[in-house]
């Protein structure tokens, strides 16, 4: 999957080193939310353009993203803080993958 997405042939991506495949992974997220804010753009820009002129709501490029779309569109939207599993919902977890597998 990840030599699909990095645009790299199977062969050089499980060559790469640490620093390589981050650089990778940074610039695919960078191109992403490039593609992003062009779309929520084109998206703000049709709404705003054809809202009601005593309509107060003024449309951002991020509010077309959960989250805000990360960095770009409106910047008062923040991410919340990531919720990580418990030790529990791990081991739940894990025996359910083991169940499935057939393994103990």
């Amino acid at each position: 999957m990840w030599t699909q997405r990095l645009h790299r042939p199977g062969d050089e991506f499980w060559g790469l080193t640490y620093r390589e495949i981050a650089a990778c992974i940074k610039a695919y997220n960078q191109d992403e939310e490039q593609h992003r804010l062009l779309f929520g753009l084109v998206a703000a820009t049709l709404i705003n353009v054809n809202r009601s002129k005593d309509s107060d709501r003024v449309w951002h490029p991020g509010d077309f993203f959960e989250h805000g779309g990360g960095s770009v569109g409106n910047p008062s939207l923040e991410a919340p803080e990531p919720r990580y599993q418990t030790l529990d919902e791990m081991r739940t977890a894990f025996r359910k993958w083991h169940a499935v597998d057939g393994t103990n």
